[in-house]
């Protein structure tokens, strides 16, 4: 069985450690494929939708379960998705970023949302979708959980500045940013 804590796959994924007194996290995998998770990388990696920029970090697909101290939460659809992404409020007013209006896009088109449960495993993550961005804040490696079917293709995260904003499209496996469709 595949397993990596959080602060090994941050850092694996390039990006600083979680801070001390995080809830740590062990990505588990089900049954043991032909090497790690594969990477789901970003070409155009910068976006931005009204007051927010939006930096890709990087993801990873086929993690089994996300496991704490004391929890051990399981995928409903086959699979966890994980991608990491510093916020910028760039605006000139304080703005919230809400987990509900950020998604996950396969190859078939379907929007596939955060898993809030797995999200409130990530504390520095859960503060960012609670607190209000101040102008000119910039939380840094936000963990966004994904439970998509087992295989799924990957070809962008959607996100949003509000729910009704337009949103953009940060392709993982097209070249481009692409605004989200009406």
């Amino acid at each position: 069985m595949r397993s990596i804590t959080l602060r090994r796959l941050l850092a694996a994924l390039g990006v600083a450690a979680v801070a001390a007194g995080a809830i740590v996290a062990i990505l588990a995998g089900g049954d043991e494929p032909d090497g790690p998770p594969t990477p789901v990388r970003a070409r155009s990696d910068v976006a931005t939708d009204g007051p927010f920029r939006y930096h890709m970090i990087q993801g990873r697909c086929g993690y089994g379960a996300v496991v704490t101290a004391t929890q051990n939460v399981p995928p409903r659809e086959g699979e966890f998705c994980l991608v990491t992404v510093d916020v910028t409020n760039q605006g000139q007013a304080p703005g919230r970023l809400r987990q509900e209006c950020q998604y996950l896009i396969d190859a078939s088109g379907r929007r596939h949302r955060i898993r809030s449960d797995v999200l409130a495993l990530e504390e520095e993550s859960l503060e960012a979708f609670q607190a209000q961005l101040e102008a000119g804040q910039e939380v840094p490696d936000v963990a966004f959980y994904f439970d998509v079917p087992e295989g799924t293709e990957v070809r962008a995260v959607e996100l949003h500045s509000t729910c009704d904003s337009r949103g953009v499209r940060i392709p993982l496996a097209l070249q481009g940013t692409t605004p989200v469709e009406e």
